[in-house]
């Protein structure tokens, strides 16, 4: 079975080896012929490894073109680029090596006019050109309007260029968010064209944004054997270990992943998660500062440092933290979301709610934020403000379970224990295991004297959370006013 191997650094190395060697076959007789049989015959593979595994190939120019065109179907778009850089030299006027050039090149108008004054290239050739530069400068939407306005070109491509159009179709799909359409066209993909690790690279990528890993481990291990990336290998079996919940598993490979990549901020922002949710605190600050400091638009680092300053009880850094979030990333949602709930905790209840609000702003949909500016009016007593965000936070998802516990503390507070016993089964009919909802509902068992029910949902509470003292304390309360009224009740014996 043929492999395609990604760039590793001996390979970077024997292309810039092979680039050099260009120049010098420029001065050598014209004799070649090799190359461009084998791209004629659909064998971008065998061409590429002929050029790079025979210093010694005579090349001509024909040849040195199928060379870029054989790079290009492989999906080694930085070898494709040196070798058309050399030909563009030689034909400066030849407009098939200028379209090539402008599609491997930043500048997607550019690219588009030079793809459309090529002479001799198919119309085939000319759309994956197109596309592959609309993809190149991130011009999505225009790359799907390429694909949508020519439905029949899969039925008229051989089978290298198939591979390579299925490969920036989903490429497409993905960075449109696309996900279930980049996965389709993925899962086929792979089982027509086995060989090609580009396209596990990308499956890889999507399932890991569906948080899909069935399979998963299974694509990490054939894109390894294809000779994949090994940063892309270690970061994601740390993003399987992560979400499988062997923490310490994917701490490993996120440690290798940084080995390889000891600048990318990200890694270092998962490998902080891992050490927070094992308990490894001082380790978890560290690299959160180390991801936000290589990457600054890594947000979500800076604040999940500020959650264990205020966590360890250091106020005022967390603050600090909080405020340079907003400051910085004024967009990012979860700034203002967990600067309020600091806020909140520490019972500035304004300003709580102005962050509440702003986080609402930035995300019209989401009734989370909404859900908190409840409860914090809630647990304040502002009665009419709580039903307010409740209001807001039913017309943004009526099935969200948490606000039916808010609903009910607000009847409780009203007075209305019944409203709020029914509020309280509303949550727990959309979530059955909410652990806030049944100790509440064992708590106004308890205090309207039914312990029965109290037991039964003081118990329910427990299978949830079997260290839960508050359910505890309303089992025991249950059981004893359960006892006391067995005790008093009258006997049904006739003698």
């Amino acid at each position: 079975m043929k492999i395609i191997r990604s760039v590793s650094s001996l390979a970077l190395l024997a292309v810039v080896v092979a680039s050099c060697y260009l120049f010098a076959v420029t001065r050598a007789p014209q004799q070649g012929g090799r190359i461009l049989a084998l791209y004629a015959e659909g064998d971008a593979l065998t061409a590429v490894d002929l050029f790079e595994n025979d210093p010694a190939l005579a090349m001509d120019f024909e040849d040195k073109f199928a060379l870029v065109r054989s790079y290009f179907l492989l999906d080694r778009m930085r070898e494709a680029k040196q070798v058309v850089d050399v030909l563009l030299k030689e034909q400066p006027d030849n407009s098939d090596i200028r379209a090539y050039s402008a599609a491997l090149a930043p500048g997607y108008s550019m690219a588009i006019k030079a793809i459309s004054e090529a002479k001799e290239l198919s119309e085939e050739e000319t759309l994956l050109l197109k596309l592959s530069a609309a993809s190149t400068n991130r011009r999505y939407q225009d790359a799907l309007r390429l694909i949508q306005s020519n439905p029949d070109l899969p039925h008229l491509l051989d089978t290298s260029e198939l591979r390579l159009y299925n490969l920036l179709r989903a490429r497409v799909y993905f960075n449109t968010e696309m996900y279930d359409q980049a996965h389709k066209v993925l899962a086929k993909s792979v089982e027509m064209f086995s060989d090609f690790a580009p396209l596990y690279e990308l499956l890889i990528k999507v399932k890991v944004r569906r948080n899909a890993l069935a399979g998963l481990a299974e694509d990490i291990n054939v894109y390894e054997a294809l000779g994949g990336s090994e940063f892309t290998i270690e970061f994601n079996r740390g993003i399987l270990y992560e979400r499988s919940g062997d923490l310490k598993k994917a701490i490993e490979h996120y440690t290798n992943a940084i080995e390889l990549k000891p600048k990318l901020g990200k890694i270092y922002l998962r490998r902080g998660n891992c050490y927070r949710y094992t308990d490894q605190k001082k380790l978890a600050a560290e690299d959160y500062s180390v991801a936000y400091n290589n990457d600054p638009s890594l947000a979500e680092a800076l604040v999940n440092l500020a959650i264990l300053k205020m966590e360890s009880g250091e106020y005022r850094v967390a603050r600090q933290l909080y405020d340079e979030v907003v400051s910085s990333h004024p967009d990012f949602q979860s700034g203002y979301v967990e600067r309020g709930r600091f806020l909140h905790a520490n019972g500035l209840v304004e300003l709580a709610e102005q962050d509440y609000v702003k986080a609402m702003e930035l995300a019209p949909t989401d009734p989370y934020c909404s859900y908190l500016a409840a409860l914090l009016h809630v647990e304040h007593m502002n009665l009419e403000r709580a039903k307010r965000f409740i209001d807001i936070t039913m017309q943004r998802d009526s099935s969200y379970p948490r606000i039916y516990v808010v609903l009910g503390d607000y009847h409780r507070l009203k007075g209305d224990d019944r409203a709020a016993i029914a509020e309280y089964n509303n949550a727990l009919r959309l979530d059955g295991r909410n652990l806030e909802a049944l100790r509440k509902l064992a708590q106004v068992y308890i205090e309207v004297r039914e312990p029965a029910n109290a037991v039964n949902a003081a118990s329910r509470a427990l299978q949830v959370y079997d260290k839960d003292l508050f359910s505890m304390y309303y089992l025991g309360l249950g059981r004893l006013g359960r006892a006391k009224l067995a005790k008093h009740r009258p006997s049904s014996s006739r003698f």
